[in-house]
């Protein structure tokens, strides 16, 4: 699978991260937990199973993390910008905006030139590197080396924002071996609230 040897290099790098962790008894006894705990919220919520994880022991309500599927503790009026206990992805979601837009699209995207990291499974960390089309506060539009599909969630992070996203269209990009992609986002957190990339009016 090596690039160099007419491979995939998303492909060879899995390999590799694979191949780090099953020599290092400390990395894998933590990615067998991990797994472990995704396994076993994945089967409760299969089976209809209220999950009684010693995440959440007394057995109070919980809510799910969209990315990773794994009980996180009640909410309270106190973490407003919670973290996944798993997955450390935001659970916070994206604020509501009104907009009196025209066309197929509900909200105005603006340019946007940035870089952003996207993370399309889990427990798999494989990092693709992704660039910014266009951003808006409901979602964002990027290019990518990974073809995703319709539905998919993902984690999105870099500098100035976290978020988890929802896939709503992947198609061939701009150049060639990228793809096009839309997503919506399910949560969002800024990491820097001053200076927001667009203003609220639109």
């Amino acid at each position: 699978m090596h690039p160099d040897l007419g491979g995939d290099a998303s492909h060879a790098a899995l390999l590799n991260q694979a191949y780090e962790i099953l020599t290092d008894k400390r990395k894998r006894a933590a990615y067998d937990q991990q797994l472990t705990t995704s396994l076993r919220s994945l089967r409760n919520h299969t089976t209809g199973r209220p999950a009684a994880d010693s995440q959440n022991p007394a057995g109070k309500r919980s809510s799910k993390c969209p990315f990773c599927r794994v009980n996180q503790p009640r909410l309270n009026s106190n973490n407003a910008s919670r973290i996944c206990v798993s997955c450390r992805s935001p659970l916070q979601l994206p604020a509501k905006i009104n907009s009196s837009g025209h066309g197929n699209r509900r909200i105005h995207r603006m340019p946007h030139n940035g870089k952003i990291n996207l993370v399309a499974a889990w427990p798999q960390k494989t990092v693709y590197p992704a660039s910014i089309d266009d951003l808006s506060p409901s979602g964002l539009q990027l290019q990518c080396r990974l073809k995703l599909v319709p539905e998919q969630i993902v984690k999105l992070f870099n500098a100035n924002l976290q978020a988890i996203g929802k896939v709503v269209h992947c198609q061939p990009g701009k150049a060639a071996g990228f793809y096009c992609t839309g997503i919506e986002f399910v949560t969002l957190q800024f990491e820097n609230s001053t200076g927001a990339f667009l203003s609220a009016k639109i």
